[in-house]
C-alpha cells in the first residue's frame, strides 16, 4: 500500500493543533481586542502572589500586630508608603482623627493616584491595621499584599479611568479610614467613581474565594469579577441562595463606598456552606475561625489560593479602568458596556 506521507503529516499537525487548543486556558481568545488580550493573558500570568507574600511577611513578622493608632500601625503605613514609592508612584498620607470611648486617636490612609485620561475613577483598597494580639496575616496583610502586587503590575498600563490605590487605617475600630476618605469626597468625585474593589482576608485561609456586592444585591462589578474568574478556570463564588444573595454586610471598607452609591466588589476567602447553621458560615472547615486571633499567622497563608484572587483582581481593575463607563448603570447596562463583552461583564453568573 502506498503511503501518502504528505497527508499523514497534515493529519499529524492537525492532531497537535487540536490537542494544543484543548490545553489553552479558556480566556485565550484570539478574537479579543488587544487590550483585553493583555488583561486576560499578561496580567494573570504576571500575578504570582510571591510579592504579596513578601509584603505579608514584612507586615506580620517584621512589624507584627498593627493595632489602630499604635506605633506599629504607623510603621506599617510607612512600609506601604515606601513600597508605593519604590514602584515609581507618588503616595501621600491622609491623616485623620477619630474618637472612641471619648478618647481621640490618630491614624492615616496611604493613597496613590495613578492618573488616567479622564476623571472617571476606580478604587482598589485594603486595610493594613489588625486587632490586638493578632499578627493579621489574613486580616488583612493579605489584602494589602495583593493590592501592592497589583499596583506594581499596573504601573505602566495606560487607562481611560484614573486608578486610586488606598491602604486604609483603623478599619478594625469602625471602618474609620474608609469612612473618612468617603466623607472627604466631593459630589463630583463620588459621581466619577465607577467602582470600588475591597480586599479583606484573601490569604487563602478560607476554604473558598468569594466576591460580593454591597448590601442591596448584585452589581455589574461583582458579576464582572465572577466572569473573569470563570473565564480563567478559577473557582470563585458569591452568596447565592443564602441570607445575603450575592452581597454581604457592612463590616469592611467597601461599606462607606456602597452607602455613597458607588458599585463595590468585596473579595475574601470564606466558607458560607459548611459552618454552624447560623447564617455566618465558617472561615475554614478544618481549622475553624482564625481571624482576629493569635493564630492569624503567615504559616497558614496559601500562596496559590491568594494568587487566584490576584489573577482576578488585577484584570478586573484594568478592564474597568481601560474603557469609558460614564453611562453605565447599576445593572451594567449602558452604551459603553458592549466593549466589556470580551470579559463577560454582561453575562449573569448563577
Amino acid at each position: 500500500m502506498k503511503i501518502n506521507y504528505k497527508s499523514k503529516l497534515i493529519c499529524s499537525l492537525m492532531v497537535v493543533i487540536f490537542i494544543t487548543a484543548l490545553a489553552l486556558p479558556v480566556f485565550a481568545n484570539p478574537n479579543l481586542p488587544g487590550h483585553a488580550r493583555a488583561a486576560h493573558l499578561q496580567l494573570p500570568n504576571q500575578f504570582t502572589g510571591e510579592a504579596a507574600y513578601d509584603h505579608i511577611y514584612q507586615l506580620t513578622v517584621e512589624i507584627g500586630p498593627r493595632v489602630a493608632a499604635s506605633a506599629e500601625e504607623v510603621e506599617a503605613s510607612e512600609y506601604v508608603f515606601e513600597q508605593f514609592e519604590a514602584m515609581g508612584y507618588e503616595p501621600y498620607y491622609q491623616p485623620f482623627t477619630y474618637e472612641r470611648w471619648e478618647v481621640e486617636y490618630d491614624s492615616q490612609n496611604v493613597i496613590v493616584v495613578k492618573p488616567g485620561r479622564s476623571s472617571e475613577t476606580v478604587i482598589l483598597g485594603a486595610h493594613y491595621d489588625s486587632v490586638p494580639g493578632a499578627p493579621g496575616a489574613s486580616d488583612n496583610a493579605s489584602g494589602v499584599g495583593v493590592m501592592l502586587e497589583t499596583a506594581s503590575l499596573l504601573k505602566d498600563y495606560r487607562t481611560h479611568a484614573t486608578i486610586i490605590f488606598i491602604a486604609f487605617g483603623a478599619e478594625e475600630v469602625g471602618l474609620r479610614g474608609s469612612r473618612y476618605y468617603v466623607n472627604q469626597m466631593s459630589e463630583q468625585e463620588i459621581e466619577d467613581t465607577i467602582a470600588m474593589i475591597n480586599l479583606d482576608m484573601i490569604a487563602g485561609y478560607g476554604d473558598y474565594l468569594y466576591v460580593y456586592a454591597g448590601d442591596e444585591g448584585p452589581t455589574w462589578v461583582r458579576d464582572m469579577a465572577l466572569n473573569i474568574g470563570t473565564n480563567q478556570g478559577i473557582e470563585i463564588r458569591s452568596t447565592f441562595g443564602l441570607y445575603w444573595d450575592g452581597y454581604t454586610g457592612d463590616w469592611s471598607d467597601h461599606a462607606p463606598f456602597h452607602w455613597a452609591g458607588i458599585p463595590v466588589a468585596y473579595f475574601e476567602h470564606w466558607n458560607w456552606h459548611d459552618g454552624p447553621d447560623d447564617g455566618w458560615g465558617i472561615q475554614n472547615k478544618e481549622l475553624g475561625f482564625i481571624y482576629h486571633s493569635p493564630e492569624d499567622t503567615i504559616d497558614k497563608v496559601n500562596v496559590e489560593k491568594m494568587s487566584h484572587a490576584g489573577k482576578i483582581v488585577a484584570p478586573l481593575v484594568y478592564e474597568i479602568a481601560r474603557t469609558p463607563l460614564r453611562n453605565i448603570d447599576s445593572e451594567g447596562v449602558g452604551k459603553s458596556t458592549a466593549k466589556y463583552k470580551s470579559v463577560g461583564a454582561l453575562q449573569r453568573v448563577r
